[in-house]
């Protein structure tokens, strides 16, 4: 075969970019960003976990914090099946640090480490404990 006769066939000629696809992509994309009022997405709804820990924080009060572990116990025992393992709740612990974290950077927790308000956005290892954010005000550290 030629370049003739792929050029016949309507077909691109390899190496080069069809134009007439790369303009629809662009005006796609253009279109995109001018999306009429009512076709916006729903809000994102908060995860199992996300919602359990709230919960517990909320009902622990104000002046108290909440170890991760129990939150972990609690969720896996709505979840544990007759063969489960004991310590099945270990297994969602990760899920559950992650979680308040992410509602640490949102505002709505306070992660406490070593009885202090931990930053969020920094790298937060060992044992910590979850406070809701009002807690946050009062650290019972000295005044400075």
């Amino acid at each position: 075969m030629t370049a003739d006769s792929f050029n016949a066939i309507n077909l691109p000629v390899p190496g080069r970019q069809n134009k007439t696809k790369l303009l629809e992509s662009q005006t796609r994309m253009t279109e995109d960003k001018n999306k009429p009022a009512g076709t916006e997405t729903a809000p994102v709804k908060d995860d199992p976990i996300a919602i359990l820990i709230l919960d517990l924080v909320t009902k622990e009060g104000a002046k108290s914090s909440l170890d991760p572990n129990d939150v972990a116990r609690a969720f896996a025992s709505g979840r544990a099946k007759r063969n489960d393992p004991p310590d099945l709740w270990r297994k969602y612990l990760p899920a559950v640090r992650q979680q308040a974290l992410h509602l640490a950077r949102q505002g709505r927790l306070a992660i406490l480490r070593k009885g202090k308000i931990a930053d969020p956005h920094a790298p937060i290892k060992g044992l910590i404990r979850l406070a809701p954010p009002a807690a946050s005000d009062d650290t019972g550290g000295e005044d400075v």
